[in-house]
């Protein structure tokens, strides 16, 4: 039997929140397996989810450094809160984010070797005339350098979190908003599809024993099939929640971009309802077609009052600029003028459309949804079935002059 020790014990009480006679139980019973424990006590209920284990519980800062597309973060470690406030300590962490900058060091020992500024010493040693000076230990724990034509870089108030980011595309305050993000929500992964899929197998075995002991203890039982899809629901919410382009935005989680086919059934398990009834509870639609014969879609949003986002390449987005409409959404459409070689304006374009339509209160959106409405009823069939008349008897005409002659 393996030996439990109470570190062990008051590592799982922080890692699951649960109780100390809870947890030390559990580490009996998986014989000191502190994951297998954490498993087996979500199973049962006892903790809701793993924190993630690991944080370095040393005190210390974050120090960074920019200059145009470059950026450096420092992390330099002491032993309590005390020192991290220190203003020569604070002084000495960012004179050698600036000196790693300036020199493009982007190792810890590279950097311990540098000359400190106004100085004949190196950091090392500044860094052991500062111990002596202070009494505590430090240390210069690690670095990170990025160099991009769009960097994002933002220390959390706290100087304990930092992140550098190398953003493709957007502005420097998309970067830095992103950048924040991730200080504040820790994803795991860029995209739910980078989850590498022995984790994903390893969290559905977990959420397939959870789900089975829910429904045993049921005063209903579900169908097979149900759970299953429970369980499928589970899983993408678990993917999205740990990664970054579908985590909820940080500095306002009101917003929600939801892809949805259009051939729902109302039995995917994940939403379990019709395409038409989900698209009626929805705010906004994009249909960025890059090529429609007519596109039924964005129409048909209209027609629930739903404005819609398309393209000058879909034949709705054409008849729509035709018209004078497509300019605004608060025309209740907007066409977004698509070619072969601006994907990223295309993006960016609706990114703006959807931006500002979320900004507005429900009040300020009504009247863009009335107008969604009236350019649906303008589209009705029976507004057209003539001209389809027109063009069919030309073509019977034709075809019989070919004839003919």
């Amino acid at each position: 039997m393996a030996n439990i020790t109470a570190a062990l014990v008051k590592e799982l009480r922080e890692r699951t929140g649960a109780g100390m006679m809870d947890c030390k139980k559990a580490l009996v019973e998986a014989d000191g397996n502190i994951e297998l424990a954490i498993d087996n006590m979500r199973k049962n209920g006892q903790a809701k989810a793993a924190k993630k284990a690991g944080r370095v519980t040393a005190e210390g800062v974050i120090a960074s450094a920019v200059n145009g597309g470059k950026a450096v973060i420092v992390e330099v470690n002491c032993e309590t809160d005390f020192v991290a406030k220190d203003a020569s300590f604070n002084e000495f962490c960012n004179t050698i984010a600036k000196l790693a900058l300036d020199n493009n060091v982007t190792d810890v020992d590279a950097l311990k070797a540098l000359t400190y500024p106004n100085s004949s010493d190196t950091v090392e040693v500044t860094l052991n005339n500062l111990i002596a000076k202070i009494g505590e230990n430090m240390s210069i724990r690690r670095i990170a350098a990025i160099e991009s034509s769009n960097v994002g870089l933002y220390v959390h108030g706290n100087k304990r979190i930092g992140v550098l980011l190398d953003l493709e595309g957007g502005d420097a305050q998309l970067a830095k908003d992103v950048a924040m993000h991730i200080c504040g929500c820790s994803p795991l992964y860029v995209n739910p599809e980078d989850v590498p899929a022995e984790k994903v197998e390893h969290e559905r075995q977990v959420q397939i024993d959870i789900a089975m002991k829910e429904n045993e203890e049921a005063a209903k039982p579900k169908p097979k099939e149900i759970v299953e899809k429970m369980i499928n629901g589970r899983m993408a919410k678990y993917t999205g929640e740990i990664s970054l382009t579908t985590q909820p935005f940080v500095k306002d989680d009101k917003v929600k971009v939801i892809y949805i086919p259009c051939y729902l059934n109302g039995d995917d398990g994940l939403l379990n309802r019709t395409y038409y009834n989900m698209l009626a509870g929805l705010d906004l639609t994009v249909y960025p077609s890059y090529y429609e014969p007519w596109g039924y879609t964005p129409m048909e949003s209209c027609a629930f009052g739903v404005p819609t986002v398309t393209t000058s390449l879909s034949g709705f987005g054409m008849w729509c600029k035709s018209i004078g409409r497509g300019k605004d959404i608060s025309e209740g459409v907007v066409v977004i003028g698509r070619n072969d070689s601006n994907y990223e304006s295309v993006v960016s374009d609706i990114c703006k459309v959807i931006y500002d339509y979320a900004s507005q209160s429900v009040v300020d959106a009504k009247p863009a949804r009335q107008e969604a409405k009236k350019i649906a009823a303008r589209a009705a069939w029976k507004n057209f079935i003539k001209y389809y008349q027109i063009a069919f008897d030309e073509a019977l005409s034709n075809t019989a002059q070919r004839i003919g002659g």
